[in-house]
């Protein structure tokens, strides 16, 4: 039996790693104030886009994001309308992998778009921020299956450590203290933040 709970301990570790990376490295990044909103440098285009005439600001901006006449900035983008000073219609666009700036010219039917692209740390930080939303997306599906699946994976591979702990020899006693002492700062934690 040990030799079973022992397999199962590891391989849940190492089908969970990589969720346990991210949400680690974002949470320490976050922790120490590194907020992460760099984005690499900033590429501007221009395309052309006929607008259709009297139609409101957030039916224009739809249509310019579902025709496929800019980049996408990744699964699960969103949008939201502004005016420049000029009086001219700005659509912002934001995604996981990074945000658009279109500034919609009604007199040249152009489009002039400025795309910045997220930094690795930007992305990380973006995915663990967007995990438990839901999605019509499949791989922002996929990979909030894979978190669910990894957060059930280290309740498992609590239970399963310290099964293990409990049928080791007398010779893992810093297995032990450490186990209490982290149970103990639970505990304190708990009590001091009620």
């Amino acid at each position: 039996m040990r030799r079973i709970v022992r397999t199962l301990h590891i391989y849940l570790g190492l089908l969970t790693v990589t969720t346990l990376v991210v949400f680690g490295a974002v949470g320490i990044t976050a922790a120490l104030g590194w907020v992460a909103t760099d984005e690499e440098a900033t590429v501007a285009s221009t395309v052309q886009f006929l607008v259709p005439g009297d139609r409101p600001d957030g039916e224009i901006a739809d249509l310019i994001v579902r025709s496929g006449v800019t980049v996408p900035v990744g699964p699960d983008q969103r949008w939201w309308v502004a005016h420049a000073a000029d009086g001219s219609l700005v659509v912002h666009v934001s995604g996981l992998n990074g945000s658009q700036r279109i500034r919609v010219d009604e007199v040249s039917h152009r489009l002039e778009i400025a795309t910045s692209r997220s930094t690795l740390r930007s992305f990380l930080s973006d995915l663990h921020a967007r995990w438990p939303r839901p999605t019509d997306d499949v791989r922002l599906r996929l990979w909030s299956g894979y978190v669910e699946f990894s957060a059930w994976a280290l309740l498992g591979l609590a239970l399963s450590g310290t099964w293990l702990g409990l049928r080791a020899r007398r010779q893992c006693r810093p297995a032990w203290y450490a186990g209490l002492a982290g149970t103990a700062t639970v505990l304190a934690m708990y009590a001091l933040t009620r």
